[in-house]
């Protein structure tokens, strides 16, 4: 597909920062071409001393601890205000505007920002009812995306959307068998703990990790590893493409397909889940995908010793980043994202 597709053309974004995504995007679009508008404004800041003793009293004494937070959203609004009247002064016109995650951004300013544009578009790569106040924002875009399928019935209008995979040109050798990082979540604790000594009973190279602060949880006897490391997006992208399998543990809050599972396509690895989903996909492949329901995971050594099989190129380019940019905002030519 021609990279170039966003020469001469001016873009918003908006995209959370978590794990430094949003300058992957920005990094990505600028490479087709895109003069990029990126919101890079942060939420975190240090309270006054004199509202730090009184959240301190407030905890202490009346069990309240919610002041430090209020004071954060009121001091946030302020300068969060200033921050969009500055975007929005310095730029009266874009060919196009993307919102990831709208509700993380003003409703006045989210409008605005549509109105100035061509054709806008926003994505919440999370299920509506999980961050509700995002339907107070589904009428301001040209088109609405939606990660979950499930949202579809409640919002007809809306549109399915899946993730993407970034499109890089260097490879790296594999220095371990198999990864993964996530956050910490007690349910996935012991399904992790248990597919990740069938892992090493099977004979592999794990680095299986689970990011926590909480110091109690390094002084368990686990199989995988306890991490405070913060791995940026890009950081977790070279380690899957330096492994020879991608393992992706389904989150419960979640009716859709992650980013590894589109990693692994992309990055051409075979995958290891227990998302069920990823069957309804034109790219699913049983030598590619194994796909298990409980830790003994009967059958993973055939699965590992087949090789990895080629994808018509067309299955594969559908799920990349430019089609996925291409195919949102109606940029031919462009191939449907859907499911079969």
């Amino acid at each position: 597909m021609n990279t170039g597709f966003g020469e001469n053309k001016k873009i918003f974004l908006g995209a959370p920062s978590d794990f430094k995504i949003n300058k992957r995007i920005k990094e990505h679009l600028e490479k087709f071409g895109f003069e990029v508008i990126l919101y890079d404004y942060e939420y975190r800041w240090n309270i006054p001393f004199k509202d730090v003793l009184i959240h301190n009293y407030k905890k202490i004494f009346k069990k309240d601890r919610t002041y430090k937070t209020q004071i954060r959203v009121v001091r946030n609004k302020t300068w969060q205000k200033k921050y969009e009247d500055e975007i929005i002064k310095k730029n009266r016109h874009f060919d196009y505007s993307l919102f990831i995650r709208p509700d993380q951004y003003s409703i006045d300013f989210a409008k605005k920002i549509s109105d100035l544009s061509d054709r806008s578009a926003a994505y919440q790569w999370d299920g509506m009812d999980r961050f509700p106040e995002v339907k107070k924002y589904i009428n301001f875009f040209t088109d609405l995306y939606v990660f979950d399928e499930h949202d579809l019935t409640q919002y007809p209008d809306a549109k399915f959307l899946t993730n993407f995979y970034f499109e890089d040109d260097h490879e790296e050798h594999a220095i371990q068998d198999i990864f993964f990082i996530g956050s910490y979540l007690p349910e996935r604790k012991e399904l992790l703990n248990a597919i990740t000594k069938r892992f090493l009973d099977a004979g592999l190279k794990t680095s299986i990790n689970i990011f926590s602060l909480d110091k109690k949880l390094r002084k368990e006897d686990l199989y995988f590893t306890i991490t405070d490391k913060y791995y940026t997006f890009e950081e977790n992208q070279e380690n899957i493409r330096r492994s020879k399998f991608v393992l992706d543990i389904s989150n419960s809050v979640h009716h859709g397909l992650s980013f590894r599972t589109f990693e692994s396509l992309g990055y051409r690895k075979k995958l290891i889940t227990n998302n069920a989903l990823v069957k309804k996909y034109d790219f699913y492949n049983p030598n590619n995908i194994f796909i298990f329901d409980d830790p003994s995971m009967e059958g993973l050594e055939d699965f590992l010793e087949k090789p990895y099989e080629d994808l018509p190129q067309e299955i594969a380019a559908k799920y990349s980043f430019a089609n996925w940019i291409k195919y949102i905002f109606k940029i031919e030519p462009h191939l449907p994202i859907n499911v079969q």
